[in-house]
């Protein structure tokens, strides 16, 4: 097998991998349904699991871009691309890291239903568009992988 073929098949999988990441992010997200909490304050034991829980696997996509962002350096070195995916990728983990903030700070504070229902729209809405993006981003470096092989 050559390199670039090596270095293909190490992207394919790469890929798959975050597929998985964000299939479980949006799972983690559905999961954070205020109509099955308490009532109570947003520090209560069930809620905090879930926000955890939501955290966690913002936390695990964000490690898979990394090492996406890092394979992308050794797939497409010198490529005139690589720069225009290397700033997408850097802008997928900034929003990344913004919901994760985001979450840090509901987690931390004791809010009121209401209050914590906007962090949840926000947190939902942002994770989609993420998901998306990130879509959007590893078809484009999948047509770019196939363009060299061919």
């Amino acid at each position: 097998m050559t390199t670039l073929a090596i270095k293909n098949s190490v992207q394919t999988r790469q890929h798959q991998a975050i597929h998985a990441h964000i299939k479980f992010t949006i799972s983690a997200v559905g999961k954070l349904d205020l109509q099955s909490c308490l009532p109570h304050i947003a520090d209560s034991k069930s809620l905090k699991n879930r926000i955890a829980l939501y955290r966690w696997s913002l936390c695990d996509l964000n490690k898979a871009m990394q090492r996406d962002t890092e394979l992308n350096k050794l797939v497409f070195p010198g490529n005139p691309l690589l720069k225009s995916i290397l700033k997408e990728n850097q802008q997928i983990l900034d929003q990344i890291n913004g919901v994760i903030t985001l979450s840090d700070t509901a987690a931390d504070n004791k809010l009121i239903r209401e209050e914590l229902n906007v962090i949840l729209v926000k947190i939902n809405l942002a994770v989609n568009t993420i998901c998306e993006t990130i879509k959007l981003n590893i078809l484009k470096e999948d047509v770019l992988t196939k363009t060299l092989t061919h």
